[in-house]
């Protein structure tokens, strides 16, 4: 996103923290992929992640700097940056399983592996296509491409 220019063309509601980007070689077996980053700190501008509500005038905030962030990208190819059946993990019970795995402390992926076993109880009917997810919100969304969203959005990385 760097190299491409993306962040270059955010909307000027969006402030993004990012300064440079180094390439360094793998020195280890960790997962970054051998990337530094220098950003300015905006741990102040950060929402919680908690579960605590969002002030409406907040929510409404995040709902026109979406739509500003979708509309300066629409249509647009070059953003295909995760696969798609990568896009549908992010919030599944597998994404739960593997924050799990690697003791990760955040908030979102606790949350995100008390809710699905909560989804019988609470829409039982979507229960039975569930146990194929992503696999048929995969199908889905070839099929009605006007339905995708190409962003992760998540407390803990919102500003406002």
């Amino acid at each position: 996103m760097w190299e491409r220019g993306i962040l270059a063309r955010l909307p000027a509601c969006f402030h993004q923290p990012i300064v440079a980007v180094a390439w360094e070689p793998r020195t280890g077996t960790g997962p970054s992929g051998g990337c530094a980053v220098l950003m300015r700190d905006v741990a102040q501008w950060l929402v919680p992640a908690t579960s605590e509500p969002i002030a409406a005038d907040q929510h409404d905030r995040f709902l026109r700097h979406m739509a500003e962030l979708h509309a300066a990208f629409w249509e647009s190819g070059e953003l295909d940056i995760v696969l798609e059946v990568h896009r549908y993990l992010e919030l599944s019970p597998w994404m739960a399983q593997a924050e799990a795995a690697i003791g990760s402390p955040h908030l979102v992926p606790r949350l995100v592996a008390k809710g699905w076993p909560l989804l019988a109880e609470v829409a039982p009917a979507r229960r039975r296509s569930s146990s194929r997810w992503p696999t048929t919100q995969a199908r889905s969304w070839r099929r009605w491409p006007e339905l995708r969203t190409r962003s992760c959005t998540a407390t803990g990385s919102w500003t406002t």
